[in-house]
Formats: C-alpha cells, sequence, structure tokens
C-alpha cells in the first residue's frame, strides 16, 4: 500500500526483495502495551498478487494474539530452575 502496488518506488524493495525475486511484503510488529517482543515479515513471489486490505487486517487482528504467545513463551523459557530441588521441597 505505501507504494500504491508499484514496488520498483521503494529502495528496500530495489535493494533487498527484487534480488531475492520477492514480491510484495506484509509487516507486523507483535507488540504487548508499549513493548515489542518481535516482529513479522511475510513475502510474496514477484509472481504472486500483492497482499490485500482483508490479507493485512487479518494480520493487524492476529498480531496482538502471536505477541502474547511469544512474549509468554519467551518468559516461560527464561524462568529455568538452575539446580535440582531436593524431593519433597516446593518451587
Amino acid at each position: 500500500m505505501a507504494t500504491r502496488g508499484e514496488l520498483a518506488l521503494s529502495p528496500r524493495y530495489q535493494e533487498n526483495l527484487a534480488p531475492m525475486d520477492l514480491g510484495d511484503e506484509l509487516r507486523a510488529a507483535l507488540m504487548v502495551g508499549f513493548k515489542c517482543w518481535g516482529f513479522m515479515c511475510l513475502h510474496r513471489e514477484r509472481s504472486s498478487p500483492n497482499f490485500t486490505p482483508a490479507e493485512a487486517a487479518l494480520l493487524a487482528e492476529l498480531a496482538p494474539h502471536l505477541a502474547q504467545g511469544l512474549r509468554a513463551s519467551l518468559l516461560i523459557g527464561d524462568a529455568r530452575v538452575t539446580s535440582p530441588l531436593p524431593v519433597g521441597s516446593t518451587p
């Protein structure tokens, strides 16, 4: 949408995507509140149609849920026990 379908107007497209034979790109920041937990870049082949407004709206709707899941997995993964607990004890 930023180039109104004229991908060649984008320096990012010219320098990065065109050499890989990629076409349209759809990006989303995975935000929880004001923190960014990740970023998504979806790409189409150059010969494929561009992303539609409906597809962009779907990604916008899914992004907060993906962000929550990514945040939870990162925080759970960080909560590792570094030494075994004695039998019968509770964390």
